[in-house]
């Protein structure tokens, strides 16, 4: 059986999040949050990157898909708007999401600090 050599994550993957416009990546990430949070010492979707890895999948998905997901994620920043006069989550202000350290902190998009 072959065996293929490990690489450090940065050098195999970029995980800044390209897709949604930042409201709609900052309110799939707060979303994300609240549906699969950590509990009892398990990690959560956020410690995963989830919201990072889905970014990436809908861009790569059909047109149809992707137009669903920023419909939803728009509609859930309407739909609180209007029943609780204020959005669901707005994004982070600062340099931009794309900028890992601004976004998720000194550690970067998927490392944590010891």
């Amino acid at each position: 059986m072959p065996r293929v050599p490990l690489v450090e994550v940065d050098e195999a993957a970029d995980t800044v999040a390209r897709y949604f416009s930042p409201a709609q990546f900052a309110t799939l990430r707060k979303l994300a949050g609240i549906l699969v949070p950590p509990i009892k010492g398990n990690i959560g979707a956020l410690d995963t990157d989830a919201v990072e890895f889905l970014d990436f999948l809908i861009s790569s998905s059909p047109a149809d898909q992707q137009q669903l997901y920023k419909n939803g994620l728009d509609a859930l920043n309407t739909a609180a708007r209007k029943q609780f006069n204020k959005i669901f989550c707005r994004p982070r202000t600062g340099p931009g999401r794309h900028n890992p350290e601004a976004a998720f902190g000194a550690g970067g998009v998927g490392l944590r600090p010891a």
